[in-house]
């Protein structure tokens, strides 16, 4: 947890940092073309930045997983050398993706779109979120400094977050399903509640 907010916070930082600089460039200068290449070059940064972090908290988060799965396993081989032990647990002791997300007290009932939603509180997610608003913010910087006009520079944001977005969801759920399609389970969780 510990890299994992010290790497949203640094890109958070670095972001803040670029926008304040843009602001008093505009500020001094208003929005001209010599200020244009800067912010350009600035949100270039935050934007490899933003998406690196993503990147990072997905192995940080795919790590944490096998941390819980491993644990869990560990709960199973307390289950199984002193029966009856099941009502003290608080965890989850099964190793399979069911019983990992169990532990997290995540439970999919909410469809794809429950999903969607759960993965956007998430600090991966809220993180995309923001990349995804500096890639639109730099689409649209370009598109101004070619056509002054506010339609196209609207229109080409609004494209742009919408292809990160787009993205990102792809690449984080492709992650948190792919990990968990690897994975060896040893104790499943079984169909039957009851188990």
């Amino acid at each position: 947890y510990n890299e994992a907010f010290t790497r949203a916070g640094m890109f958070l930082t670095f972001l803040s940092a670029s926008l304040i600089v843009i602001g008093f460039l505009i500020g001094a200068q208003g929005l001209s073309s010599s200020i244009l290449p800067i912010a350009i070059v600035l949100l270039i940064a935050d934007f490899f930045i933003g998406a690196a972090t993503v990147g990072r908290l997905l192995d940080a988060n795919a790590e944490e997983l096998q941390t819980v799965r491993g644990m869990n396993r560990i709960r199973h081989a307390y289950r199984e050398m002193v029966p009856g032990l099941e009502p003290y647990f608080v965890s989850g002791f099964h190793d399979d993706a069911a019983g990992v997300l169990a532990t997290y007290s995540v439970r999919n009932t909410g469809g794809l779109l429950g999903n969607v939603l759960h993965g956007l509180t998430t600090m991966i997610g809220m993180v995309a979120i923001i990349d995804s608003m500096v890639f639109a913010a730099l689409c649209g910087l370009i598109v101004a400094g070619i056509d002054p006009a506010l339609g196209p520079a609207l229109v080409a944001a609004l494209a742009a977050f919408g292809l990160a977005f787009l993205v990102f969801l792809r690449i984080g759920s492709k992650a948190a399903i792919g990990g968990q399609a690897r994975a060896e389970s040893r104790f499943p969780t079984p169909t039957d509640p009851t188990a």
